[in-house]
């Protein structure tokens, strides 16, 4: 990565909905004309091995990219005593690609190809391990041993591939930014969710429970329009966002037909903005508000019938900030900022002939000041909030 923020929430203004105790916000390195290469790898017991690179640089006059590749697998390492089989296994492939065409000083396109494979052993389930009243692990726990009488191996496959596309217009005075990307996956985890055999244990085990939760089918498309200025004493940027999501989930218990196959859609649109004012050298301060609808619908069919659900909210966040500086090592802040989680449905009890349950929205209103320093030339630290 060629940057990590971590930022405290609410970030609903530029960042959107769900984004109420903040986010992590990873920037991946850009191609440039320079070369640029670099490769780690380590093993470890088990047959555990990691392996990650990248390679990047011109490719022609004002086209260059980057390719990265990552790699990581491990041996089983647990036994299954009822079949004397193994299980813990994986490997997982990622792999990205991106192009950087800079044509002229006033247009840019970044795009953006990634991938992943995945294979392995899904979450190993472990009956009645922890003791009424107790959060510690009891003498039925045994880190590299099950007794599994289902679950088909406990195998688990994901496959995802994706796309971006970053096309920036300099107008002089103003930037035209637009980022469109797409997103697919698909895969199943199958497992022996009772985590033992029913009657003999480990521990009271009153049924046998084999099942498979599949994705089928997610696509993803997001769009983003925006425009900005950062000339003078105040820059802004405002722009437009929309979201679309189809989702297909299934439910299968060994033996039997599939339980459910449910269709989740998402639909979201937002329109924003944020400004920031130098009011003087030391005073800057700063404002922005979104405006955020969504929706999402829920249809499928299960063992006892058909369901069907939708839920909808329109939001506006907003904040409010300013930011002295005492000097050029401490400084004095304030902020006032809303945000929101979008309403949701939880579709998973509906394999257990129950209906789905439903989320309302949740907001928050978030105040905040505080000062930060450095001192003895900055090699120490004091903040306060």
């Amino acid at each position: 990565f060629e940057q990590v923020e971590v930022l405290r929430g609410p970030q609903g203004t530029l960042y959107g909905r769900n984004t109420p105790a903040g986010i992590v916000h990873f920037r991946s390195v850009r191609p440039n004309e320079e070369f640029d290469a670099n490769v780690s790898a380590s093993y470890g017991s088990f047959g555990t091995a990691v392996l990650d690179g990248a390679v990047g640089g011109a490719m022609a006059d004002g086209v260059s990219a980057r390719g990265s590749l990552s790699f990581r697998r491990r041996d089983d390492w647990v036994d299954n005593s009822f079949n004397n089989t193994e299980l813990g296994s994986y490997e997982d492939l990622a792999g990205r690609v991106q192009v950087l065409i800079e044509p002229s000083d006033a247009f840019s396109a970044l795009l953006n190809v990634h991938g992943r494979s995945y294979e392995g052993t899904s979450t190993l389930f472990r009956a009645n391990v922890l003791s009424t009243g107790s959060n510690d692990l009891n003498s039925n726990f045994d880190r590299d041993r099950v007794s599994y009488n289902g679950g088909g191996g406990n195998e688990q496959a994901y496959d995802q591939l994706g796309g971006s596309g970053t096309l920036s217009f300099d107008m002089g005075n103003l930037t035209l930014t637009s980022i469109s990307a797409y997103e697919t996956l698909d895969g199943r985890s199958r497992g022996d969710i009772d985590g033992g055999v029913a009657g003999v244990g480990p521990g009271f085990i009153p049924f046998d429970a084999d099942t498979q939760d599949s994705i089928d089918d997610l696509t993803q498309f997001t769009q983003e329009i925006r425009l900005a200025s950062d000339e003078g004493a105040f820059n802004w940027q405002a722009g437009v966002f929309y979201f679309d999501s189809d989702l297909t989930v299934s439910t299968v218990g060994a033996g039997f037909p599939p339980l459910a196959t449910l269709n989740h859609t998402n639909t979201s649109w937002a329109v924003f903005g944020q400004g920031a004012y130098e009011v003087s050298d030391r005073l800057t301060l700063s404002a922005g508000v979104r405006y955020t609808d969504d929706e999402k619908d829920l249809r499928g069919v299960i063992t006892p019938g058909p369901v069907s659900v939708s839920v909808s909210d329109e939001q506006v966040s907003w904040d409010l900030s300013a930011v002295y500086a005492m000097s050029d090592d401490a400084n004095l802040y304030a902020r006032i900022a809303s945000g929101f989680r979008a309403p949701t449905i939880q579709g998973r009890d509906v394999a257990f002939f129950n209906p789905p349950s439903v989320a309302t929205s949740e907001t928050i209103q978030s105040y905040e000041a505080g000062f930060k320093s450095d001192l003895f030339d900055r090699r120490a630290r004091l903040n306060g909030a």
